[in-house]
């Protein structure tokens, strides 16, 4: 992968982490060398970056695919 490719996950468990997570949200990747330790650096719900447990998310192989099945699902 690019590193200068965007990256985006989606919230699987906010457990502990109500109040700055939406489960099923998509989340944009920052660039963090806290990633070899399994973390990982996301936009929150408050508009600021903070390290979380990457287990905590998926990560979005195709972000045009997902809204599509997201608006499908809607529709």
């Amino acid at each position: 992968m690019d590193k200068s490719e965007t990256r985006y996950v989606i919230d699987t468990e906010n457990q502990g982490h109500e109040l700055s997570l939406t489960p099923r949200q998509v989340y944009e990747v920052l660039p963090d060398p806290a990633e070899v330790n399994g973390m990982i650096r996301i936009i929150d719900d408050w508009g600021e970056d903070y390290l979380f447990e990457a287990e905590l998310f998926e990560p979005v192989q195709n972000l045009t695919e997902l809204t599509t099945e997201i608006t499908i699902g809607l529709t």
